[in-house]
C-alpha cells in the first residue's frame, strides 16, 4: 500500500478521498458579495460538508487600511447575521497572498465586508463531516 494522497497549503493538510473536492474561490469587489467558485456560481457550502478555505490572496485599489477581508454569511450577499473570519491590512495596489485556516459549516456562504474595491481569491477543501 503506498502513502496517501494529501491536499492541502502550508502546514494545513487533509487526506484526499473520492469525496474531497479542491475548490477556487473569488469575490469581485462588491460590498458584501459572496464569494464564487471555478464556474462562476454563487458558493455555498453543500449539506453534509464542511470547507475549509486554506489560502487568500487579495489586492485593495485605494486606500490603506486595516479591515475585515473574509466573512462567513448565513445569507447570500448579505453582511446581515456575517460572522468575521479574517482580518488583514490592506495597502493600495500591492497584491497579497497569505495562508488562512477558515472553517466554514454547511449552509454559508464565504464573502467581503462592505469595501467595493477589494478583490480576493483563494482556496481550500470541501470534505465530509
Amino acid at each position: 500500500m503506498g502513502d496517501p494522497v494529501v491536499v492541502g497549503y502550508a502546514n494545513n493538510k487533509f487526506v484526499y478521498s473520492a469525496t474531497t473536492k479542491v475548490k477556487s474561490l473569488y469575490t469581485q469587489g462588491g460590498a458584501d458579495s459572496s464569494s464564487r467558485d471555478e464556474d462562476g456560481n454563487k458558493y455555498a457550502v453543500p449539506v453534509g460538508k464542511k470547507f475549509y478555505l486554506l489560502q487568500v490572496s487579495y489586492m485593495r485599489t485605494t486606500t490603506n487600511i486595516s479591515t475585515g477581508l473574509i466573512y462567513i454569511q448565513p445569507t447570500i450577499n448579505s453582511g446581515v447575521g456575517a460572522t468575521l473570519a479574517l482580518s488583514v491590512s490592506a495597502e493600495a495596489n500591492v497584491p497579497v497572498v497569505l495562508p488562512a485556516f477558515v472553517e466554514v459549516a454547511a449552509g454559508n456562504y464565504i464573502g467581503q465586508g462592505s469595501m467595493t474595491d477589494l478583490s480576493w481569491q483563494g482556496f481550500g477543501v470541501e470534505v465530509d463531516v
